[in-house]
């Protein structure tokens, strides 16, 4: 984990720019009908509408889903603890993006262009529920970096192998109950991106891969679950945000969070050996929640709610069991954080309260 994206028709013209300013208009994708459409149909309806999203840290994919308002879905992950966050649309020069919405627990996340766009393409979400095993399944991303200029969408073709696959894809990351298992192949970069059907119908969000040495078997948040989230998403309203960026002690990709990859493997094993464990903070954004309670990149997070976090699924099991305005009991130590006024490991408490 590092250190730290229907149918439109445009009628008047002043009603695009009431909602965009003077500064330019957007024409929606227009909707494929109900039978199945050849690759290149796929391709040619996905590709203007699969965005590649990139900053300081890190980069993936988005797609557009409300071409009118400049609005792309992606992974929380993708997004999470960036700054000067920039969406390339292929063919065109990069644009800066808002984070609108995050929920690092459905590691969902809803981004708006900053400037507005003319003629945009939008996909179109199909029926989730209706996906069975064996259905032909289309992936698009991002196969490069962000820093790539000439980097183009690329889609890949595979099939439904589990419908409804429980997925624990490691410590740093939540726990989903039910994704789409597929095997059409998904690039590092490509997280966030659309998972279609055979109508081209986005009916996931990409979010990883089997780190098994298990060959061709990636994972998709379902669509219907991810439009379940959008509408609040678009309208702000995070969730499970304390505003804070964790990567688990226990993770092996632990040393890749930091500069010096030797001094964080020692770190990490001098504090395995001392039967340590939690959640190491990474780094934490202003004005939020983890900041007003003080939280501090360096700290390492074991308890919440008197109960040891080791794991993201754990954070997030105490998360999505609060409310708004609770004050969640935080316990930990002294890492890195703390300057000359602590010790390291030594211990620190704090009321967390939730947004």
């Amino acid at each position: 984990m590092p250190s730290r994206l229907s149918i439109f028709v445009i009628a008047v013209l002043l009603a695009v720019l009431s909602v965009w300013g003077t500064a330019g208009s957007a024409t929606a994708q227009s909707a494929l009908d109900d039978s199945d459409v050849t690759p290149k149909e796929i391709v040619d309806l996905a590709a203007p509408a699969t965005v590649h999203l990139g900053g300081p840290e890190s980069s993936g994919t988005g797609f557009i889903y409300d071409a009118e308002q400049g609005l792309i879905v992606t992974n929380a992950h993708v997004v999470q603890g960036q700054a000067a966050l920039q969406a390339r649309i292929e063919g065109r020069a990069p644009v800066a993006v808002q984070v609108l919405g995050i929920d690092p627990c459905e590691d969902v996340a809803v981004v708006r262009l900053v400037s507005p766009q003319s003629d945009l393409k939008q996909l179109k979400f199909g029926d989730s529920d209706a996906v069975k095993n064996a259905d032909e399944v289309h992936a698009f991303g991002y196969p490069s970096s962000f820093a790539d200029p000439n980097s183009r969408a690329a889609s890949t073709s595979g099939v439904v192998q589990a419908s409804e696959a429980p997925a624990s894809p490691g410590p740093s990351y939540p726990n989903f109950p039910a994704t789409i298992r597929h095997s059409a192949k998904v690039d590092p970069s490509g997280s966030g991106g659309p998972l279609l059907n055979a109508r081209g119908e986005a009916i996931g969000i990409n979010t990883l891969r089997n780190s098994d040495d298990v060959e061709r078997q990636f994972y998709a948040i379902s669509g219907n679950r991810v439009q379940s989230m959008l509408d609040r998403l678009a309208a702000g309203e995070s969730r499970n945000d304390p505003g804070w960026e964790l990567v688990a002690l226990s993770d092996p990709a632990f040393p890749a969070s930091f500069p010096d990859l030797v001094a964080a493997l020692e770190m990490q094993n001098d504090l395995v050996n001392r039967n340590i464990d939690g959640m190491y903070v990474l780094s934490v954004d202003s004005n939020s929640a983890a900041d007003r309670a003080h939280f501090e990149g360096g700290d390492l997070i074991t308890t919440m709610k008197d109960v040891p976090v080791a794991t993201m699924g754990d954070v997030c099991a105490v998360l999505q069991s609060a409310s708004s305005g609770d004050a969640v009991a935080t316990e930990g130590l002294y890492i890195t954080s703390g300057g000359s006024e602590h010790e390291y490991t030594d211990p620190w408490s704090a009321d967390l309260v939730l947004e």
